[in-house]
């Protein structure tokens, strides 16, 4: 059991580093490793819940943390596509002109 805590607070710092450096990629990945833990863990815990509460907990404020990010990330994304469209329409208009 404690194995797995030790894996679970590893890809908690992996899902960190991940997330300071906007690598969503790395981040999917590392968040599968992670439900696949916390699910081995609940499994192992007979009468040790308190000690996976205890390693989920910084999860969750860590997955907030991830869930505004890719929100954050998302809406840039979003208004730049927005402006990109923008330019195009602008673009075509210019070329249609016929002076």
């Amino acid at each position: 059991m404690s194995d797995v805590i030790q894996k679970i607070s590893d890809v908690q710092q992996s899902m960190r580093l991940a997330l300071s450096k906007d690598d969503w990629e790395a981040l999917s990945e590392l968040d599968l490793q992670c439900r696949d833990l916390v699910q081995q863990a609940m499994d192992q815990a007979t009468g040790d819940k308190l000690i996976v509460r205890d390693a989920i907990v910084p999860l969750l404020e860590l997955y907030k943390h991830a869930v505004a990010a890719c929100e954050r990330h998302r809406d840039e994304l979003a208004e730049e596509l927005q402006t990109f469209n923008r330019q195009r329409s602008g673009a075509k208009v210019y070329q249609n002109c016929q002076f």
